[in-house]
């Protein structure tokens, strides 16, 4: 198992160019399902120095791949986000872990039980 699967953590996430970034929170996917090994290059020893983030954006956008979470419902104190995020699921991005800042909380697994649903719909698995 990832031991970084469900952290939430600032990254330095990159934009879509890759020409530069932003400090941003992110979910750490689990890179031991095979779908996240295969987005993350396929080999085991880059599965070990790369993570699958999910962004997280502090605006609140519904929209169907995406999980608000407010952190003041007593079920996501335990995430670290300041205020009302959204999760991002349909932007997955592989990004080395040396671009993790700092640790800001944990996904509860509910959580994480609406992100693999999300992911499943949006990877149509």
């Amino acid at each position: 198992m990832n031991p970084y699967a469900g952290m939430i953590c600032l990254v330095k996430y990159p934009f879509t160019d890759k020409a530069s970034a932003k400090l941003r929170p992110a979910l750490v996917a689990g890179a031991d399902n095979p779908i996240f090994l295969a987005l993350g290059g396929g080999s085991s020893d880059q599965a070990g120095m790369n993570v699958n983030f999910i962004k997280i954006t502090s605006d609140e956008e519904p929209g169907l791949y995406n999980i608000i979470v407010d952190p003041a419902r007593p079920e996501y104190a335990c995430t670290g986000l300041p205020k009302v995020s959204t999760v991002c699921c349909w932007n997955i991005n592989t990004i080395h872990r040396g671009l993790i800042e700092r640790e800001l909380g944990k996904a509860p697994d509910d959580l994480m039980e609406q992100v693999k649903e999300k992911l499943r719909l949006r990877l149509q698995l």
